[in-house]
């Protein structure tokens, strides 16, 4: 055996040999619903952890991450589809007419 053969290669190679006994290169469905199962769980556990990670991370830091430092009405526009346009309509759109009326409020 190679020394620089990664020591995960035969482990894959003994699962996938197993999970295709006939050597068809297809995959039996008691194996797909076995394998499938713990490639949900692990989707799942990362995107708690993804979660988790939003829940507690700065929003404008967030958006920076999409936009960059300056952000555009062109990035912002890019950015639309990401929230349900009812909010854009009913919680956004109201926020920022009342900013906007508080703000030539105070020039007057």
């Amino acid at each position: 055996m190679n020394c620089f053969k990664s020591k995960i290669k035969p482990v894959q190679d003994e699962i996938f040999d197993l999970m295709d006994m006939n050597g068809d290169n297809v995959v039996g469905k008691n194996e797909v619903a076995l394998v499938a199962k713990y490639v949900l769980e692990a989707d799942i556990e990362r995107a708690e952890i993804y979660l988790q990670s939003l829940q507690t991370s700065d929003p404008v830091k967030h958006i920076e991450k999409y936009v960059g430092k300056t952000v555009t009405k062109t990035e912002l526009k890019q950015l639309y589809p990401r929230v349900a346009h009812e909010i854009w309509l009913n919680q956004i759109l109201p926020e920022l007419k009342r900013k906007e009326i508080q703000r030539l409020k105070q020039s007057i």
